[in-house]
């Protein structure tokens, strides 16, 4: 039912975008790796022309937009990746309505096709999709993919009346941006979801831009081995930046107020290192990564550069320089000492654990 009335304000929306002289050429890219026949369900303007060059040395077909939904179809040989190139063979020839959902499609380039309308990619392999050349956007659902990047840009509509990109990679911060840019009317529904994001096998994660949004303060939700995690025992977390003290599985969920209750992003991480460091001294002293196989940052809570001085295990000084970032990329494996001498007098020190 939503989608036969999507359907209709798209056509309704075709006929307002052509009143403004939509002009530039219509150009739809997309990959997709695949074999056999395939097909994906598109829109363009009835009776004009349009090719599509399926991307594998095959005749470049000519079609003519008709009434209705057209499902263009081809036969791959071999399985490969493709590049598919749809193009409009005039200047009012429109491309609106594209629908490549569940097609193994990798990437998606709609910078040349300004009167996009609807956009179903969900369920894909998309990791960036770049649609801040969209102004006519009415509808986006590019859930179920492996996005860490999305750019959106303001309806002429207003806002976005239907729109889901849960169940991807994007932060907080990303959803937060997107969240400013659609705004909170919601004519069907807006829909960020749960945000499954990538993490490394360390004992520590810097969320430090992930904190505040709009004065609403972000809530990290950590459980060790499914059960709440004990804050100074299991984990610490000084500004964003999540230390872990102890092995075991951990999952952070985060949520923010501005954002919407809907909206959360979960990091999961298994903490498994021998001789876990010690990566806090106070609450103004952080750390990491630690371990670290390169360099590691230096957190004091002020602005001035501090002393740092790194040791052997053995106690031999090792270097000292000033700054916020120590390069350990040259040395060997082992426990190193860590001391630091801040501006306004304050000392801290720690072992760092070099893999």
């Amino acid at each position: 039912m939503k989608e036969t009335i999507l359907k209709s304000l798209f056509l309704t929306m075709c006929i307002f975008a052509c009143s403004f002289s939509v002009t530039a050429q219509d150009i739809i890219k997309f990959t997709w790796s695949v074999v056999g026949s395939q097909v994906f369900q598109f829109h363009a303007t009835e009776g004009k022309e349009y090719t599509i060059d399926w991307g594998d040395g095959s005749a470049i077909e000519t079609k003519v937009g008709i009434e209705g939904w057209s499902f263009p179809n081809h036969t791959y040989s071999a399985l490969s990746e493709y590049q598919v190139i749809i193009t409009a063979g005039s200047e009012d020839c429109l491309f609106g309505y594209f629908d490549c959902a569940n097609k193994n499609v990798g990437s998606i380039d709609m910078s040349k096709n300004p009167s996009l309308g609807v956009l179903y990619c969900s369920d894909n392999q998309l990791i960036n999709l770049d649609l801040s050349n969209n102004s006519y956007l009415l509808s986006l659902n590019c859930s179920n993919n492996l996005l860490t990047s999305l750019e959106v840009t303001k309806s002429v509509w207003g806002h976005n009346l239907h729109f889901d990109c849960s169940n991807n990679k994007l932060l907080l911060s990303k959803l937060y941006t997107i969240s400013q840019i659609i705004g909170s009317e919601e004519f069907w529904y807006k829909i960020f979801g749960t945000q499954i994001i990538d993490t490394k096998n360390s004992t520590l994660f810097d969320f430090s831009g992930e904190t505040d949004f709009d004065g609403f303060a972000t809530v990290f939700d950590v459980k060790k081995d499914t059960v709440p995690a004990i804050v100074n025992f299991d984990y610490t977390i000084i500004d964003g930046i999540i230390c872990f003290k102890q092995n075991g599985n951990f999952v952070v969920r985060m949520t923010n107020e501005a954002i919407g209750s809907s909206a959360e992003v979960v990091a999961e991480f298994n903490v498994n290192v021998d001789g876990i460091a010690d990566c806090t001294k106070s609450s103004n002293f952080v750390v990491y990564p630690n371990p670290t196989t390169g360099s590691v940052y230096i957190k004091t809570g002020v602005d001035e550069m501090p002393k740092i001085i790194l040791y052997s295990a053995a106690g031999s000084l090792l270097q000292s320089i000033q700054g916020f970032e120590l390069d350990m990329s040259d040395y060997p494996v082992g426990i190193y000492l860590l001391k630091v001498n801040c501006p306004n007098g304050n000392i801290y020190s720690t072992k760092i654990i070099k893999k």
